[in-house]
């Protein structure tokens, strides 16, 4: 939605409680958050509790939280120099940070018709205990359409690691129709506003280090959409972490009755990608890459059971030592 500069700070006095709105300012894309549901929760992730034969579910005290946070042009990545030129104006972009906004039923059909057959997207009960765990960890989805119809959506958790805030990007899907014409791009970069949000949220006067985090696939030769994923988010600048020093895994999203069916956890192997927008190296330690990792899996660790956060392809034990040099490496390269 295009407002005009004077009105922009008082227009975010009409938004409904648990819905954000982007206003698209000149050139800036400015998100107005007088948000409900950003939580105060007992601990570092909030108290959690389990029934017998249940999904995790969070207690948690709610707060009303302002905050403003801003993602520019030049948030952009050089490679998606493209999207620089679309005009967000036509848009209508929702940031759902409940399960119960109207608009969630809409967009989480979207994205499970898209990944749920494949095992790649979390059950409802996930995502109702994700969007709890604020302020430490701030789960979010947008929710793009042009004129009534979808154009895009994904998922995202912003999460304070430390000096830093880890984003996780979980899944992005783009309507046949809007791909090859920018939204890709601002569609990867929204979720740095989330992220400057997290850190505001929890005391930065200034924002942290960021980095934007993605588990991403094996290249497979017979996959031609999966190769056009890897080669645009390295255009993005994403780079992966070796795989032949450090093999990342993601837990199983699969039900706990699925699970013990076919007797425990079995994580799945992905490449795991990373984006510094402010540093960009070709190596990353191994003290960073512990931070990282660590954080996604007390994300994932906030909803599936212990016993499956236990299995030994998630443990640290044989992660690389702080001091190590760990290569980055373009999405698509495939080491020998």
């Amino acid at each position: 939605m295009r407002v005009a500069k004077e009105n922009a700070f008082a227009f975010h006095k009409n938004l409904r409680a648990e819905r954000v709105k982007f206003l698209v300012i000149g050139k800036r894309v400015e998100m107005k958050l007088p948000i409900k549901a950003n939580e105060i929760v007992e601990g570092i992730h909030g108290e959690i509790f389990t029934e017998p034969g249940s999904f995790a579910k969070c207690r948690v005290r709610a707060q009303t939280l302002q905050v403003n946070a801003s993602v520019t042009l030049n948030d952009l990545a050089p490679g998606d120099a493209k999207s620089a030129s679309l005009d967000l104006a036509c848009f209508q972009i929702d940031r759902i940070r409940s399960i119960d906004d109207p608009l969630f039923e809409a967009a989480y059909e979207k994205l499970w018709a898209e990944f749920g057959e494949k095992g790649e997207m979390e059950s409802r009960e996930t995502l109702a205990c994700r969007f709890q765990l604020g302020p430490a960890m701030l789960y979010e989805i947008v929710f793009v359409r042009c004129e009534g119809e979808f154009a895009a959506v994904r998922d995202h958790t912003a999460i304070l690691a430390g000096d830093r805030v880890v984003v996780h990007l979980s899944h992005n899907l783009i309507a046949a129709n809007w791909r090859r014409t920018g939204l890709a791009g601002w569609m990867r970069t929204f979720p740095l506003g989330t992220g400057r949000e997290c850190a505001l949220a929890n005391g930065f006067s200034t924002t942290p280090g960021m980095v934007l985090a993605a588990e991403m696939e094996y290249a497979a030769g017979n996959d031609p959409q999966q190769a056009i994923r890897l080669r645009a988010y390295e255009k993005a600048g994403f780079l992966k972490v070796d795989p032949r020093v450090f093999k990342y895994h993601q837990p199983d999203f699969r039900a706990p009755a699925e699970i013990d069916v076919i007797g425990g956890a079995r994580p799945l192997s992905l490449q795991l990608l990373l984006r510094f927008p402010e540093n960009a190296g070709e190596t990353i330690s191994g003290q960073t890459l512990r931070q990282i990792v660590m954080a996604l899996y007390r994300m994932y660790g906030a909803q599936f059971r212990p016993e499956d956060m236990a299995h030994p392809a998630l443990s640290s034990e044989n992660w690389p030592a702080l001091e190590a040099a760990i290569e980055l490496l373009p999405p698509t390269f495939e080491p020998d």
